[in-house]
């Protein structure tokens, strides 16, 4: 099964934190990837997915969009 990870990178003023995580799939996925409640960071963020050799990147997310949720295609062509 392919393994997807997503690098969320919080681009703030004085913030260099990037977040890394491993999800398996079995087939094409929409993940919905969501900002913990209890963070404060403001963002915006980058985020990176990389299945294989295919990446996909997301510039300038906005806190409320994270905080809300993206939806994010895994394992799909």
């Amino acid at each position: 099964m392919p393994v997807s990870t997503i690098y969320i990178t919080n681009n703030s003023s004085g913030c260099d934190v990037t977040v890394e995580e491993n999800i398996t799939t079995s087939s094409c996925t929409d993940y919905l990837l969501r900002l913990n409640p209890n963070v404060n960071n403001r963002g915006p963020f980058d985020v990176t997915v990389v299945t294989g050799a295919v990446f996909q990147t997301y510039t300038g997310i906005t806190y409320t969009e994270l905080k809300n949720g993206i939806q994010l295609p895994l394992n799909c062509p």
